[in-house]
């Protein structure tokens, strides 16, 4: 449901389609990966390692940091509403696209 807009923010759509398969997408900007290390990391682990959390820290700053984390606890608590209702994926989302469990 989200990838459309996340197409439209400028999001590739091969590095969604890696997301999507549960790869790792290539070919990103720094502060990309840097987002989805932190993501990645505090999603499977609750928390953030040390470097995790430096590396972030001096890329954003404590504030961004904080709206990271809130961003990706929001996005979570829709995902989870979404599924828990059966949101049906918006027909213009393409092939394969509501296939994206958290």
């Amino acid at each position: 449901m989200h990838a459309p807009l996340a197409v439209k923010a400028g999001v590739s759509p091969a590095a969604i389609e890696a997301l999507r398969q549960g790869t790792r997408p290539r070919g990103l900007a720094p502060d990309e990966e840097d987002a989805l290390d932190f993501a990645q990391e505090l999603l499977a682990r609750h928390g953030v390692s040390d470097p995790t959390y430096q590396s972030a820290l001096s890329r954003w700053g404590e504030q961004g940091v904080v709206e990271l984390t809130t961003l990706v606890g929001y996005f979570t608590m829709v995902s989870w509403l979404m599924n828990v209702a059966r949101t049906p994926a918006q027909s213009s989302a393409g092939p394969g696209i509501d296939a994206f469990p958290l």
